[in-house]
């Protein structure tokens, strides 16, 4: 979208997961922002740039590959502010030490800061602030002061006044950073003296300005999944091209929420949408799957098989391609963890970025009003449609349903698969030691995201009585010391676990219904217990691990406004039970854990 405002915030990308969040949140308060390469030439800045901010990223300052930004920018006479790998950077560039850290750090941390620095006025002493990191800044280069000190960093904030640039190792963009915006705030209007001058009412009118240009005189097909960003994407085309150039296909994949498809039908139907059609897939689906374990082919195969879909639909319309677009409900999420930055690293591939869209996206044959929006903006356009809240505020689903949340494995559980070393076994002890806890890993994997770097690492479980503080500080230090883990869950029921086999599993239509049947329960409890806006996503995981038989569910309640960062939800201990019970009630379920990782180091699915 094109910038109609005088003045900007611009941020050098330099690859990590949250720079379209730190782009969001300067939006939130009502700046422009712009993101561009790292190494945008310093002379190209100068006019309407009131302030520079380079992100954090997965790199390391000493890569020889490593983003770098134009030196001239710190001679500009430009506020700076660098974030995470930014933070290192400034100081690498500018006369400082950077070292390898001990440990990575991940997660909730204490920050104590000068509260004389300029960005820390109002913010307490201490404060919590989001770390994802493993480099550290050793020594500030001259001119520089420390500004703040964290648990895992004695630099984690620096500040020269005079120049007026300053960094910090934490994420002040994140919501669980608490004075995170507070602190962009002092940046933003202190520092650089910007005014407010965008909204997303204003934002919404250049979406649709844009989109009128970018289809032409093409109409538009819109894959429906049933999620809030599908429906909204589906709503707004309609209102901009009209409803006789807008046809909406939901595909039934077989990996839906329990009787989602009629629930689609009904709601669009209730809207006055006739320009719809839903197609049961879900024998293709599961016929282009079987046999596959590996979580990526899966995402891959998925979005594939909607292309093939799509293609065919549009050929019984007899509907020339070409005149026709593909519509999506593509948010920045999505595309940020596919890792289509330059210097991002891929969390997960998502099916709406497989390799066939993507050929439709460089022949300009895809429109995605929503792809610089996040969640919370998503739902905000949503009610400034009409939508009902009902829909608006609906739980979002991942475009491959159930089938990244049914866990896949071809091997029988072997004692010697997995095993934690000596040294592993050490640090975990450390954590637990003033706790009534047990452990073991578990022999799969799930992926992660520590140090804006992709993870695919083993869960730990927990098991006896437990709070929840406890469980949330073990879960954030353990990943932090152990490469091997990347998730802890804790055991509901049984109360603990002597032994059990990990089953040879795929993806069959029976445990797709016992899955769906899962999912119903516990999502049914949380509806009841007036929890849907509070948790934002509720993922219902099956792993193969079986006791009698069966197969086990993980629990993973979520709270967050963006989606790039998130904490697990503390669900009350009475419901808790009362949703265990359930759960061990469905066939074929054996045992029911807690996912309790935030994320970092967590990623929202375990696919």
């Amino acid at each position: 979208m094109k910038n109609k405002t005088h003045e900007k915030i611009v941020i050098l990308d330099c690859g990590s997961q949250f720079t379209h969040l730190i782009s969001k949140k300067v939006r939130d308060l009502g700046v422009y922002s712009e993101i561009v390469m790292p190494d945008t030439r310093a002379s190209s800045l100068v006019g309407t740039c009131k302030g520079i901010i380079i992100s954090g990223g997965p790199s390391s300052v000493f890569s020889d590959d490593s983003p770098k930004v134009d030196p001239n920018i710190f001679d500009l006479d430009i506020p700076i502010l660098g974030i995470c790998y930014g933070h290192q950077l400034i100081a690498h560039m500018l006369g400082g030490e950077v070292a390898k850290g001990e440990k990575g750090e991940y997660g909730k941390s204490t920050l104590e800061c000068d509260t004389n620095c300029s960005l820390f006025e109002d913010v307490p002493q201490k404060s919590v602030v989001w770390m994802s990191h493993f480099d550290e800044v050793k020594e500030v280069p001259e001119g520089f002061s420390v500004a703040a000190a964290a648990e895992g960093s004695d630099i984690a904030a620096m500040a020269n006044e005079e120049r007026k640039i300053f960094s910090m190792q934490f994420h002040p963009e994140v919501t669980h950073t608490e004075y995170g915006e507070t602190i962009l705030s002092h940046f933003l209007f202190d520092v650089c003296s910007v005014k407010k001058t965008w909204s997303l009412e204003q934002y919404l009118e250049e979406i649709e300005d844009e989109t009128r240009k970018k289809v032409g005189d093409r109409s538009v097909f819109v894959l429906l999944s049933g999620g809030v960003d599908s429906l909204v994407v589906f709503t707004l085309l309609n209102k901009i091209l009209s409803k006789d150039r807008v046809f909406g296909l939901h595909v039934d994949t077989g990996f839906m929420r329990k009787d989602e498809s009629k629930e689609i039908a009904d709601a669009m139907d209730t809207l006055g949408y006739k320009n719809i059609k839903i197609v049961d897939a879900s024998q293709e689906f599961f016929d282009n799957v079987k046999g596959v374990f590996d979580p990526e082919e899966k995402r891959k195969i998925i979005g594939r098989t909607f292309i093939d879909v799509f293609n065919r639909e549009v050929e019984k319309l007899y509907l020339d391609s070409h005149e026709w677009m593909l519509g999506q409900g593509t948010i920045y999420p999505d595309t940020i963890e596919s890792g289509r930055t330059k210097h991002a690293d891929t969390i997960k591939t998502h099916h709406n970025r497989v390799a066939e869209i993507e050929k439709l996206i460089l022949e300009g044959r895809v429109v995605e009003p929503l792809e610089k929006l996040y969640k919370d903006d998503v739902r905000k356009v949503g009610e400034v449609l009409g939508l009902p809240e009902k829909l608006v505020w609906r739980r979002p689903f991942p475009g491959p349903g159930l089938a990244i949340m049914a866990l896949c494995t071809d091997h029988a559980y072997d004692d010697s698969s997995f095993t934690l070393s000596k040294e592993d076994n050490e640090v975990i002890d450390e954590c637990i030691s003033d706790t009534d806890l047990s452990y073991f890993p578990l022999p799969l994997k799930s992926v992660g995201v520590q140090g804006d770097e992709r993870t695919y690492a083993h869960p730990l479980v927990l098991q006896g009585d437990s709070d929840y503080e406890t469980l949330e500080r073990v879960a954030t230090e353990v990943p932090n010391a152990l490469k091997s883990i990347n998730r802890v869950v804790w055991l509901l029921h049984p109360k603990k676990i002597e032994a059990f086999d990990i089953k040879e599993a795929t993806l069959t239509k029976e445990r797709i219904a016992v899955l769906q049947e899962a999912h119903a329960v516990a999502n049914k409890h949380l509806e009841e217990a007036g929890l849907s806006k509070k948790i934002k996503e509720m993922p219902v995981v099956m792993i193969p691990l079986s006791l009698n038989g069966g197969e086990s569910i993980v629990l993973r309640p979520l709270t967050t406004e963006n989606f790039m960062t998130i904490r697990f939800f503390r669900i009350p201990g009475g419901l808790l039970k009362e949703m265990t019970d359930d759960l061990l009630n469905v066939p074929g379920v054996d045992a029911v854990f807690y996912d309790v990782t935030n994320k970092p180091p967590g990623t929202v699915q375990w696919e």
